[in-house]
């Protein structure tokens, strides 16, 4: 009995550690959003250039997920993961040298980080947890955007543009501290993680995962709209409200939205008790009017509201893709899953935000972010209808 007490407790500890750390290597991607006003005027970008730098980030991304979707890899998680938290680090000492380049190869860096982490984060954290760990993906998203947002936001507002330097610099800091913890409870459970993540027994072919996916396009395609609005959100709304001069949103709002997104996600079961019928996307298509109408006629109070219900809306949306898409299925077939609907929905959300810069170069940046984000609440309202709901998850 104390050796099953005793197994249980390291079970829990690997899971909750592995979650916090997936948020870590997640933080990374989000420090530049509050940094993007400043990163403007010092190195002059253009609207297209600034959503270049989100698509130098999701380009690798998503080659990555591609390449580790394949289940046979995951049983190489424990080390993947630790080489994302390395790979991280070294992303965050390029962007702290301030310059074009080093920004494009940091967030170049940052994406095979990604890449490395989140596969192999969502089959360890299942392979402890069971069925309470298949969110992470979604969830540790979330998180690891408030976190990284926060840090970087809090940097900016007590040291100006010293936050270009020093904010991806203690991320680095942090994500070294955090291989300590990782690399002692992965070496200590490495035997319970060979055999949950052994696939050579009991083989899964690409082509069921890919059969898997045919299967659930909706929620494939609600996780798609779902991170775009969430990519748009983040790479424009900082700019988008400093051009609209309306500081407290510029600097809270992308705060409160992100809050609002993980705070979504992870009262999802209160919520499925409560409104088991909810989806997520009139909610979204209710934020984006009350946030962009706010703009035009200065109400940052109805901005922030519109933002807080378009964050619920668009998290929950999201984690409850990723929950319906991987129901029932192995560790394995997670981990294969989660990279897959990552690649899907990051691939998509990366062309979103790259056709976004070039018609804000072309009909200028508050033109083409209303256009984008009414694109998005038409698109929701279409999808209202036939959308996973909660109650789905409880099957």
């Amino acid at each position: 009995m104390t050796e099953l007490k005793l197994e249980a407790r390291q079970d829990y500890v690997q899971g909750v550690l592995i979650a916090v750390t997936f948020a870590l290597l997640l933080a990374g991607s989000n420090l530049t959003s509050p940094l993007m006003p400043l990163y403007r005027n010092a190195l002059h970008l253009t609207p297209l250039l600034m959503t270049i730098t989100f698509v130098t980030y999701v380009a690798p991304l998503v080659l990555g997920l591609l390449v580790l979707t394949r289940p046979a890899l995951i049983r190489w998680a424990p080390i993947l993961l630790c080489a994302a938290l390395v790979t991280c680090a070294g992303a965050d000492l390029c962007l702290s040298s301030v310059s074009r380049l080093g920004i494009f190869a940091g967030r170049a860096l940052t994406g095979i980080g990604g890449a490395l982490g989140t596969g192999s984060a969502s089959a360890l954290v299942v392979a402890a947890l069971g069925a309470r760990g298949r969110a992470i993906s979604a969830t540790g998203n979330l998180i690891g955007a408030v976190f990284g947002t926060g840090l970087s936001q809090l940097c900016v507002s007590l040291i100006g543009n010293h936050a270009m330097r020093l904010t991806p610099s203690a991320h680095a800091l942090i994500c070294l501290l955090m291989l300590i913890p990782v690399v002692a409870v992965l070496l200590l459970r490495r035997a319970d993680n060979t055999q949950m993540l052994h696939v050579r027994s009991n083989p899964v072919p690409m082509s069921q995962v890919f059969a898997h996916l045919a299967r659930h396009k909706l929620p494939v395609g609600v996780g798609c709209l779902s991170w775009a609005t969430l990519s748009l959100t983040v790479v424009w709304v900082p700019t988008y409200f400093h051009v609209m001069r309306m500081p407290l949103v510029q600097s809270c709002g992308l705060i409160i939205f992100l809050i609002a997104s993980a705070g979504g996600q992870l009262a999802s079961p209160a919520l499925t008790r409560l409104v088991p019928g909810f989806s997520g996307m009139v909610l979204i298509a209710a934020g984006v009017l009350a946030t962009f109408g706010a703009s035009e006629i200065h109400w940052p109070g109805l901005a922030i509201l519109g933002l807080c219900a378009l964050g619920v809306g668009a998290g929950v949306s999201y984690r409850l893709a990723l929950v319906v898409l991987t129901r029932g299925t192995r560790p394995v077939v997670q981990g294969s899953l989660a990279s897959l609907y990552s690649a899907i929905t990051y691939g998509f959300a990366a062309a979103s935000v790259l056709i976004s810069g070039f018609v804000g170069n072309a009909m200028g940046l508050v033109g083409a972010v209303i256009l984008v984000f009414c694109l998005c609440a038409v698109s929701a309202l279409a999808l209202a209808r036939p959308a996973p709901r909660l109650r789905q998850t409880l099957n």
